[in-house]
């Protein structure tokens, strides 16, 4: 396989984090995406395992005779900050109407929360900061914890994605786009 760019890529600091509702029958490009996460400052990571390595082996051989791996989990973890109603309705089951419940003064908004699991069905894009790349998950298991470290940090949700494969296996499990022209810096 030759290659033909001469220009590397790299990619560095989280830009900006969209969702969008999964595409059906139309292209990933075209979804809606909304701009509604942000990270705290270093703790966007993506991260794959190492996987699991079978091996086949037989007396007559000190090498396997088969080798077959798996690849290990590829996620996607930060802290979100923003714990505006929008996220919580995002996030978690919420109570549609707290006003025989709780009433609360002026100025307060108030959100009745449920911790019952949600599934929550939405692709994710995330744009580096700097390097022009853009990577786009359309196919992940959300799962996300309600958090306050210190009283340096705020509370925050701890937001992890594991990206699934692609049920039509002819599609990609994830798609990295990458500026060449160097115009994204």
């Amino acid at each position: 396989m030759a290659y033909t760019s001469k220009q590397r890529v790299i990619a560095k600091g989280t830009g900006d984090i969209y969702i969008a509702d999964p595409v059906v029958g139309g292209k990933i490009s075209d979804a809606e995406w909304e701009n509604i996460m942000v990270s705290l400052k270093g703790s966007f990571t993506i991260s794959q395992e190492e996987g699991d390595t079978t091996t086949v082996e037989i007396d007559q051989s000190d090498l396997p005779v088969l080798s077959e791996t798996q690849p290990g989990n590829l996620t996607i973890s930060w802290n979100a900050p923003n714990t505006s109603k929008a996220m919580w309705e995002l996030l978690y089951n919420t109570v549609a109407s707290m006003e025989s419940i709780y009433t609360g003064s002026a100025g307060e908004e108030v959100i009745g929360v449920r911790m019952n699991t949600k599934e929550i069905k939405k692709m994710l894009k995330v744009k580096m900061r700097v390097g022009g790349s853009t990577y786009v998950f359309p196919n992940l298991q959300w799962s996300r914890l309600f958090m306050k470290d210190s009283d340096d940090d705020p509370t925050y949700f701890t937001i992890t994605c594991t990206v699934l494969a692609a049920v039509d296996t002819s599609q990609p499990d994830f798609i990295v786009i990458n500026q060449m022209d160097g115009s994204a810096d």
